[in-house]
């Protein structure tokens, strides 16, 4: 929710109450905190892995909004579908290797 006034409950600091939407809507306060400082560059392990689809796609609408304003995001992640859907380019891997790459939709595939 976002209040017209602070309603910042008075007895928890401010990170606390921060956190506390995040921990209601079980979402891992580590997101709010590699965003709070607006980075240049965010790199992102699996940040939707412990998520329901429905969070999980919100966390990579959140990530793609921050990302058109001029963050740089490399992320790394084992849903080829969402990744095709958010992702600008992609790099497959496999067996620990990167796979061939051709063109096509804006994407390296």
């Amino acid at each position: 929710m976002i209040f017209q006034s602070f309603n910042l409950l008075p007895r928890m600091t401010l990170q606390e109450n921060i956190e506390l939407p995040l921990r209601l809507a079980e979402t891992n306060r580590a997101i709010a905190c590699a965003l709070v400082n607006r980075p240049k560059i965010l790199l992102a392990d699996e940040p939707t892995g412990n998520l329901g689809s429905a969070t999980g796609e919100a966390i990579h609408t959140l990530l793609r909004e921050q990302s058109q304003l001029g963050m740089t995001m490399v992320m790394v992640t084992h849903e080829r579908a969402l990744a095709e859907h958010f992702a600008d380019r992609l790099a497959i891997m496999g067996d620990g290797k990167l796979l061939p790459t051709s063109s096509g939709k804006g994407f390296a595939q």
